[in-house]
């Protein structure tokens, strides 16, 4: 049973190196033009920044600013993180906390949890 747990962890391992490894070759190959591009250091990186895409940007806003202040607050009409829910985002920031309290804590404490799950 023990051999059988340990055999599953490395796989999961293995699989999000593998995968890790192939997003930056993918975002070397295929840079991303995008101008509102989030980035995990402020600055574009081939390798962190796959992990920094899409909705990213939006947990991370709900994290650090909470749904009522910041960039993600409701505005009739316009863009709002109002729409996601906030179990991933209060688990990004308690364990964002883990590592410190840096905005990048939130996007390390987000890939943990990502990981895990």
């Amino acid at each position: 049973m023990r051999a059988t747990a340990l055999r599953i962890a490395g796989f999961a391992i293995a699989f999000r190196t593998f995968s890790a490894l192939l997003a930056l070759f993918v975002n070397v190959l295929f840079p991303n033009y995008q101008p509102e591009q989030f980035t995990v250091f402020g600055t574009p990186s081939p390798f962190w920044d796959a992990f920094a895409r899409y909705d990213s940007g939006w947990y991370w806003q709900i994290a650090r600013y909470g749904y009522t202040a910041g960039a993600g607050a409701y505005v009739e009409g316009g863009r709002s993180s109002i729409g996601f829910f906030p179990a991933y985002p209060l688990l990004m920031r308690y364990v964002g906390r883990a590592f410190g309290r840096r905005s990048i804590d939130l996007y390390l404490g987000g890939l943990t949890i990502s990981w895990l799950a």
